[in-house]
């Protein structure tokens, strides 16, 4: 009987110095969290939409390279980006296959914009805000640049 009795104080005190976190010690935590996230999170959706421009940036040179190469086959740029894709009636020297498989999207979505202007292919993107003008993550990509 006495091992037993020399036990229990020993465990009455690790039961007493093991407390749980109080409301106050959790409410500090999820302060410091917020406070962490509020300036990190701004920083990181920087820096993704910065990567969406580069990407889109990258994607305009493949698209003009390509655009080069239907020139140097067939003689004149097409006059729409479908041509990349089925060959047109005035093109003879098509290559076995098509220069791209499908038309690309910029990385918002959208469709690249396709003009010719004295025959010069033009690529324009515009950007997150999808409208022409802006600036930063919104400003316009086009070939131009």
């Amino acid at each position: 009987m006495k091992n037993i009795l020399t036990f229990l104080p020993i465990k009455n005190t690790i039961l007493k110095n093991n407390k749980a976190m109080t409301l106050l010690e959790i409410m500090i935590v999820l302060a410091i969290v917020a406070l962490m996230a509020s300036v990190i999170g701004p920083k990181l959706i920087g820096q993704l939409n910065s990567s969406k421009v580069k990407e889109v940036k990258i994607q305009i040179s493949e698209l003009s390279k390509t655009l080069d190469i239907f020139y140097t086959d067939c003689g004149f740029y097409p006059e729409n980006l479908e041509d990349l894709i089925k060959k047109p009636s005035k093109c003879k020297n098509w290559g076995p296959d098509a220069y791209i498989k499908k038309i690309p999207k910029d990385a918002w979505g959208e469709e690249f914009i396709y003009e010719l202007e004295d025959n010069k292919p033009i690529i324009i993107s515009y950007g997150e805000d999808r409208r022409e003008g802006g600036t930063k993550n919104a400003t316009d990509l086009s070939s131009e640049d």
